[in-house]
C-alpha cells in the first residue's frame, strides 16, 4: 500500500484551511467582490486568471516569472515541463532566490506572488492526480465568497513576515534564532519521511523542500550568530514557504474555476 504522504495530510489540510478561512469569513460578507488575481501571459509562461481576490503582497509580475522559466528550462529535465515547473521548479526557484540574495520589498512580493502561484497549481494537479481531496476536503462547505477572500488573509500574514525582514535588524535577528530549531526539526522529517512510492512529482516536490529549507536555515544560522542581512533572507524566505504552502492548500481544495498553466521552453 503506498504510505500517505506527510506533507500534506488530511488534519493539516483541514487545520490550514480552517485557519485562513476562519479569519477570512469575518471580512467576506462585508466586502464587495475585489478584482481575481490576474492572468500572466508571457513567451515562456501562460498562467491563467486564478478566481482569488488579487493582494498587495502577492503581485504576479510577468517579467519574474519569465526568468524562473528560462532557468527551469535551462536546467531540463523534469522542470522544463509545466507539471514540474509548477509542481517545483518554480517555487524552488523563487524561495532560493530569497534565501541567498538581497531582494528589495517589491522583489520579494513578486517572488510571493510566483510562490502563491506554483503553490496553487502543484496542489491543484497533485489532488487530481493523487486523489488527495476525493470528499471534497475542508474547503466543500465554504460559501465561494470566503474562499476568494483566502488571499487576502495569506497576503497580511506575508506582510507582517516580511515587515520583519525589512524592519528592525535586532527582530530579524531574535526571529531568525527562533526559527532554526523548526528548520532542523523539518529537514530532519523531509529526509526521513521521503518514499519513492509516492511518485516522481511528489518525490520532488518533497526533494525541492527539502532543499530550500536547508538554505532557509543556513540563512537563519547565521541570521541568529550576529549577520542581520542574512537573518532578513531568512525571515523573507520563511515568508515564501508560507505563502507557498497556502497556495498549495487552496488548489488542493479544488472546487476552484481554473485552467491549467503552461511552460514553452
Amino acid at each position: 500500500m503506498t504510505p500517505p504522504m506527510p506533507f500534506l495530510p488530511r488534519p493539516l489540510r483541514a487545520a490550514t484551511a480552517g485557519a485562513v478561512l476562519g479569519a477570512t469569513s469575518l471580512l467576506a460578507a462585508c466586502i464587495p467582490a475585489p478584482a481575481s488575481m490576474p492572468a500572466v501571459t508571457t513567451a515562456r509562461v501562460v498562467v491563467p486568471s486564478i478566481p482569488l481576490v488579487a493582494a498587495p503582497n502577492l503581485v504576479l509580475d510577468a517579467a519574474t516569472f519569465d526568468a524562473a522559466a528560462l532557468d527551469a528550462c535551462s536546467a531540463g529535465g523534469a522542470a522544463a515541463s509545466a507539471d514540474g515547473f509548477f509542481g517545483f521548479a518554480l517555487g524552488r526557484w523563487a524561495v532560493m532566490r530569497l534565501a541567498d540574495e538581497p531582494t528589495t520589498l517589491a522583489d520579494q512580493q513578486r517572488l510571493l506572488g510566483t510562490l502563491f502561484t506554483a503553490g496553487f497549481f502543484g496542489g491543484k494537479r497533485l489532488a487530481a492526480v493523487h486523489d488527495l481531496d476525493a470528499d471534497g476536503g475542508p474547503f466543500a462547505a465554504i460559501p465561494t465568497a470566503t474562499k476568494a477572500m483566502s488571499t487576502t488573509v495569506i497576503s497580511q500574514l506575508a506582510g507582517q513576515m516580511l515587515g520583519v525582514a525589512n524592519g528592525d535588524g535586532g527582530m530579524a535577528q531574535a526571529t531568525a534564532a527562533a526559527m532554526v530549531p523548526l528548520l532542523v526539526k523539518a529537514i530532519a522529517a523531509l529526509e526521513t519521511q521521503t518514499d519513492p512510492a509516492w511518485g516522481a512529482d511528489v518525490t520532488a516536490l518533497a526533494t525541492s523542500l527539502r532543499e530550500v529549507a536547508t538554505a532557509v536555515h543556513a540563512a537563519a544560522v547565521a541570521g541568529a550568530a550576529g549577520d542581520v542581512a542574512a537573518a532578513r533572507r531568512a525571515e523573507a524566505a520563511m515568508a515564501g514557504l508560507a505563502v507557498w504552502a497556502g497556495g498549495f492548500a487552496l488548489g488542493a481544495a479544488g472546487q476552484l474555476p481554473v485552467g491549467d498553466p503552461t511552460l514553452t521552453c
